[in-house]
């Protein structure tokens, strides 16, 4: 029973980091897709930290599921 409780909850926290890199994936995607099109200099600096921060954010979510996963590369 204590080896079934440890993996509900690793994959619950899976389930919340996937949840999570997702909302991160879309954040990057709506902040960027005013800006479809045009230059990389033409988007706000602004803009592009925010973008970048929530990519980064994504990644790490995804490197804590792989591990927690146990996924190898």
């Amino acid at each position: 029973d204590l080896e079934l409780e440890k993996i509900r909850k690793n994959m619950d926290e899976a389930d919340r980091l996937r949840e999570f890199a997702y909302e991160k994936r879309m954040e990057y995607c709506d902040l960027l897709k005013p800006y479809e099109g045009r230059l990389i200099k033409d988007i706000p600096l602004d803009v592009l930290e925010k973008a970048s921060a929530a990519m980064d954010a994504a990644q790490e979510a995804d490197r804590k599921w792989e591990k927690l996963m146990r996924v190898q590369k």
